[in-house]
């Protein structure tokens, strides 16, 4: 099995914890069951949440949002979040969503804090909401016609890979919203590159199935499972052994 730093295995435990809590779906503006035409728009490469508009329950923002902030605090790379304001973050968030990072990045800026670091804040702030939307579209996904390298439902990257084992069908994992999708199986996710000699993969003695896929094109990585049944986001989150070593070989994320 891969080995797990125990700070970081303690977190990834907390937040799941507290993110089981807020199960809430958020609502849709007049969501209905899309019919052709949006389907059309939605193949164009457009994600669905690009077509509908999702409503956040504030309250239940508000309520995740501090309890988060008590969370995360605790831990060193999150020290930015005591001074942290929810009407700062509420004005972010629909950017966010929509994939443009810009805004909650010159926050990061002002407050002194690590980009990444707080993108993973808001990630996991908006995630119980964007998984509880995405349940509601994802029936409607035609995955083999999108195949494409972000989500169908939310637009957002992936946070890796699934291969599995029985069928050897390929999917990548939403980073935000976990929705899985079908995905080429001998393509680079970062730039569809489908050259086989140009591809390969490696894996750790011990585990357990995982392995990163790598792009010598693009000398990009994906970390990947090679399993039967879905894998949260926050798994992947948690397999930094992988980060380590592929980034040891001069691959980046």
């Amino acid at each position: 099995m891969l080995q797990h730093p125990p700070e970081l295995a303690r977190l990834v435990n907390e937040i799941r914890g507290l993110q089981k809590e807020f199960p809430k779906t958020a609502e849709v503006v007049h969501f209905e069951p899309p019919q052709q035409d949006l389907k059309n728009i939605h193949l164009e490469g457009r994600p669905w949440l690009q077509i509908y508009t999702l409503d956040l329950p504030e309250n239940e923002l508000v309520s995740l949002f501090t309890r988060l902030q008590t969370l995360l605090a605790k831990y060193q790379p999150f020290e930015f979040i005591k001074k942290l304001e929810f009407e700062r973050v509420l004005g972010g968030t629909a950017s966010y969503i929509k994939g443009n990072f810009d805004p909650a990045k010159s926050d990061a800026a002002i407050l002194g804090a690590n980009p990444d670091s707080y993108l993973f804040f808001l990630q996991e702030l908006l995630k119980p909401f964007l998984k509880s939307w995405a349940g509601l579209i994802r029936p409607y996904i035609e995955h083999d016609r999108w195949l494409l390298n972000i989500c169908p439902a939310c637009g957002h990257t992936p946070v890796g890979g699934r291969q599995e084992r029985n069928g050897g069908r390929r999917f990548l994992v939403c980073s935000l919203c976990e929705t899985e999708w079908l995905f080429n199986r001998v393509t680079c996710p970062a730039c569809y590159n489908n050259d086989h000699p140009a591809l390969g993969y490696f894996t750790v003695e011990g585990a357990g199935g995982w392995r990163v896929s790598f792009c010598n094109k693009c000398s990009s990585y994906i970390k990947e499972i090679i399993s039967d049944n879905p894998v949260s986001a926050l798994d992947f989150e948690l397999a930094i052994q992988l980060d380590l070593l592929a980034e040891r070989e001069g691959f980046r994320r």
